[in-house]
């Protein structure tokens, strides 16, 4: 029988600098396709926002088993009182697809964006839209470039800043198999900026995030933003080594480094 694997979320009133006990999400029943179940496994990722009328939602993935391959939806979980309590998962969407790491950001319209990674797709991010608070979700639909093309890549993260401009962070962009990375040009890099002034309706390329020793670090995943007091964007991505590509223990464990990118909003 699987085993339910909780996610906890503990509460700072300090801006982090000390924390409460933690307190257990997505540990109800909910209803799934043809079963009412406590979601055997989750998984935290992207960003919480705060809705319009205060709710702060934190994206959650689900799955219903089979390991990475199995049944998967892009979930969350609701609170209404700045965290003390949460309700149950609430759905995205609940499809065939294989959906996975989802990112939230609301644009300058009040509208919630939720930037999906399709594994059925094959790397390609999708996206859904919500006018009313996370209550009701549009299908999911592909993400949008100006020439028509889907943004490739995986582990979006959305910022949302005060201009009502929508940052989009993406990793392995149009990479389709994860050798590829070793393959590109001296100081190629594959984590990069998507940017919407179109609350959310179109994406376009940016920029590349830049290593700092692009002889042996590859920019590739895993990209985090964060606002700084300045105004300042910090692009915290993960980068490949060169150095240890030929190591079979190579991966998150071994060969990675975190390296910050600094960026400046400009029109």
């Amino acid at each position: 029988m699987a085993r339910t694997i909780p996610r906890m979320s503990p509460l700072s009133r300090d801006h982090g600098r000390t924390w409460g006990k933690p307190a257990r999400l997505a540990g109800k029943k909910v209803s799934w396709g043809d079963q009412n179940i406590v979601v055997p496994f989750t998984e935290g990722f992207g960003r919480p926002v705060t809705a319009r009328n205060g709710d702060v939602l934190v994206p959650i993935g689900c799955r219903s088993g089979g390991g990475f391959y199995g049944d998967k939806a892009p979930t969350f979980v609701r609170s209404g009182d700045d965290g003390k309590t949460w309700g149950s998962l609430e759905f995205i969407a609940a499809e065939p697809k294989k959906f996975s790491e989802t990112s939230m950001g609301v644009a300058g319209n009040g509208c919630i964006i939720a930037v999906i990674r399709c594994d059925t797709t094959r790397r390609m991010l999708w996206q859904c839209s919500s006018r009313d608070n996370g209550r009701t979700w549009s299908k999911p639909v592909r993400t949008r470039r100006p020439n028509g093309e889907c943004i490739k890549g995986k582990m979006p993260d959305i910022l949302a800043l005060p201009s009502g401009r929508l940052l989009l962070a993406v990793g392995s962009v149009d990479v389709m198999d994860g050798s590829e990375i070793w393959k590109g040009p001296h100081g190629a890099g594959y984590s990069g900026l998507f940017v919407s002034d179109d609350h959310g309706a179109t994406w376009r390329k940016d920029v590349m995030f830049r290593s700092p020793d692009p002889e042996n670090l590859v920019p590739y995943d895993a990209p985090v933003l964060v606002r700084a007091r300045s105004g300042d964007v910090l692009a915290l991505s993960v980068q490949a080594d060169r150095r240890a590509k030929d190591d079979p223990r190579s991966g998150w464990t071994m060969g990675s480094h975190y390296v910050m990118n600094v960026l400046r909003e400009t029109r």
